[in-house]
């Protein structure tokens, strides 16, 4: 927020329009405009001659941003109409450049001079009026086939009751809560979140491959490379994945996993070993039934893995030793979860199982990729996989500066707006974050500084760009010029 600042040189004071900033944790001050000497007397600002009169000033990111995202406008107001289009094309802007609840919505609008209603109320009514058929013609809009898709699934926690979606299931954060399950695919080369569904909670990530691949078959994926992570593992979904290209892991569950361990158990031969992205490991290849295998052996991750599995390990002995005669067998279960399975207790005698336990070690630092595309190398297709991480950075950025966190909705139509808008948002989050290397509170915060003032004339003036903000846009693709408008 802009304010005036006097500062007095010998006999004469003069008043600066100067705002505040933060710059490495300290608080500075900048000069906006030159406003004029104050009368000793009446101490009234004095403005120099030909001085026009400062109206107010205003952000400028909205006006910066727009011209990079007109594939984004476009598509949504052909979905959804000019006006609505428009306003959930705003909402996306503005949440990136300032997130937080939709109360503050319309707040930042003004700061930004946009002249559109985004009221608290207007756009929980925008949100609860969005329907699947206009999202869907959305995604159609905005495919692109032959796109590397990766996909992935998070749960979102709920603490109301209202919802049909939220139920009890498999939560990723370890939370005893009621949720609802959020499937997102993301683009790729083209660095953009192109579908997502809500479903209910108690759904497994499993039963879900087929409703999805259909839903990317309708909106004109049909020569498209899909990668997904170990939970969407089935036979039935591969044979579903058949016309399309596809990568993905193994299960350690699974009988095929420990088969192509056993059959790989020279994998460790110092033979085996290539470098990978500055780390050293053993690989093993086999193609069975048109898919090829990739077997890979990590000392640096087996060690980490075991590690982690030791101190577990001794932590849940600890545990029954101290409830054992305490609790009941079903308690102690529940307390101990998986490492369960590594103890017989009987009364109060507690016996590790060694057996198992050494299993367990001889699979650690071992996985097990697979693709139906043969012309790829192993390098290839651990390239492939790893960038699946895309989604998990996803998810982060939509549960700490979406709509989604927390989970307030009283509908299943309203979250169902939120959802599509945290999607938005996330559109322009990604496209951004994607260019620069700097944290995005910094890229925000960058934002925030760049100002225009605007006079009772009407002219507006940009103020000056820091070296960093120059930096900033150029890195994402604007070419601004300081100056009128």
């Amino acid at each position: 927020m802009a304010y005036v600042r006097y500062i007095k040189r010998g006999r004469s004071t003069y008043a600066y329009l100067v705002e505040s900033y933060r710059e490495k944790g300290k608080v500075k001050q900048r000069n906006l405009e030159y406003l004029g000497k104050v009368d000793g007397l009446s101490g009234e600002i004095i403005p120099p001659k030909h001085k026009r009169k400062i109206k107010t000033t205003l952000k400028r990111g909205i006006s910066i941003l727009e011209p990079l995202f007109m594939e984004l406008r476009v598509a949504l107001r052909k979905s959804f109409g000019t006006d609505r289009g428009d306003k959930l094309f705003y909402i996306a802007l503005i949440e990136f450049l300032h997130p937080s609840p939709m109360r503050y919505i319309s707040d930042s609008a003004e700061s930004h001079g946009l002249c559109i209603n985004l009221s608290p109320s207007g756009i929980s009514k925008l949100f609860s009026g969005i329907t699947e058929d206009e999202v869907y013609t959305f995604f159609r809009n905005i495919s692109h086939d032959g796109s590397t898709l990766v996909f992935d699934i998070t749960s979102l926690n709920y603490s109301g009751k209202s919802l049909d979606y939220a139920e009890y299931g498999y939560n990723r954060d370890g939370v005893h809560m009621p949720q609802v399950n959020l499937c997102l695919s993301v683009d790729m080369e083209r660095d953009i979140p192109v579908y997502f569904r809500i479903f209910n909670g108690s759904i497994p990530d499993v039963s879900t491959v087929i409703h999805t691949i259909n839903d990317l078959r309708a909106f004109g994926y049909t020569d498209s490379h899909f990668i997904f992570d170990r939970g969407f593992y089935s036979r039935i979904n591969l044979a579903e994945l058949a016309e399309f290209k596809y990568t993905g892991a193994l299960p350690k569950s699974t009988k095929l996993f420990e088969e192509l361990i056993r059959k790989h158990l020279d994998i460790e031969h110092l033979a085996n070993v290539v470098e990978y992205r500055g780390d050293r490991i053993m690989v093993s290849e086999e193609i069975i039934d048109g898919i090829k295998y990739v077997i890979v052996y990590s000392p640096k991750l087996k060690y980490e893995q075991s590690d982690t599995f030791m101190d577990r390990l001794l932590r849940t002995e600890e545990l029954l030793r101290r409830y054992c005669g305490k609790y009941d067998s079903y308690r102690l279960k529940e307390l101990c979860k998986s490492y369960w399975n590594y103890f017989d207790v009987s009364g109060c005698n507690i016996r590790r199982k060694n057996k198992a336990i050494q299993r367990s070690v001889n699979l650690m630092g071992k996985y097990v990729l697979f693709t139906n595309d043969l012309d790829s190398s192993w390098r290839e297709v651990l390239d492939r996989y790893r960038e699946k991480d895309i989604i998990e950075k996803a998810f982060e950025a939509l549960k700490n500066h979406g709509f989604l966190t927390p989970l307030r909705v009283w509908s299943d139509k309203t979250l169902y707006g939120k959802v599509f808008a945290s999607f938005l948002f996330y559109w322009v989050y990604r496209r951004i974050m994607s260019r620069v290397d700097i944290p995005y509170e910094e890229v925000r915060w960058l934002f925030d500084g760049m100002l225009a003032v605007l006079y009772d004339d009407g002219r507006e003036v940009d103020v000056e760009l820091t070296k960093k903000q120059k930096n900033l846009l150029k890195s994402i693709g604007c070419s601004v010029q300081n100056g009128k408008k």
